[in-house]
């Protein structure tokens, strides 16, 4: 019996500003195999190695998140016929991350027109996304100002138990949006 972990799964995500209306959400899914394996499709031992390395980056414009464009590069993958997808992510332009996001991708790039890897990676780039958002709007300036925030109050509403529309956290943000006018 192995000891270790055979597998590893890493999801690392980024955000960057690129200027004053838009952020890079820049997501890598690594899949490692830990441990000498069998390939039934190649009929070939394979000695442990990274299976899938993708990296998204998706451009977002502020304040309403909506994508402007999505890039894929896929470094490493079981099978080159994986690669024909690489420009997928187009699909997604002119999409929100605020409403519907998960089912419009699915709908978009999931199932056997698209890739079950890609999908998870969005997803989880669509949640890290909002934390940099987050950040975006609330990193002091250099001057020591602060950026003055739009918020949409449903990115959070019923998110979890903290946030449930009954919840001492959502009615402490009701009364920030109040005293700050973060809404346009």
């Amino acid at each position: 019996m192995h000891s270790g972990p055979i597998h590893q799964r890493s999801i690392t995500i980024n955000t960057f500003e690129l200027d004053d209306n838009t952020l890079v959400v820049e997501g890598t899914l690594i899949d490692d195999r830990l441990c000498k394996s069998f390939i039934y499709l190649l009929n070939a031992f394979v000695d442990p190695k990274i299976i899938h390395h993708i990296t998204v980056r998706m451009a977002i414009s502020l304040p309403f998140l909506t994508i402007k464009s999505v890039s894929t590069e896929m470094h490493e993958v079981p099978h080159e016929a994986c690669r024909g997808i690489l420009d997928i992510g187009e699909k997604l332009v002119g999409i929100s991350l605020l409403r519907k996001f998960n089912e419009n991708t699915r709908d978009l790039i999931g199932g056997k027109n698209g890739c079950l890897h890609l999908h998870s990676l969005l997803t989880s780039m669509r949640a890290a996304a909002f934390q940099g958002v987050f950040t975006y709007y609330s990193r002091v300036q250099e001057d020591g100002s602060l950026r003055k925030m739009y918020f949409d109050e449903s990115l959070l509403v019923n998110s979890c138990h903290v946030w449930s529309d009954s919840g001492p956290m959502m009615e402490e943000m009701k009364n920030v949006v109040r005293m700050v006018g973060m809404k346009k």
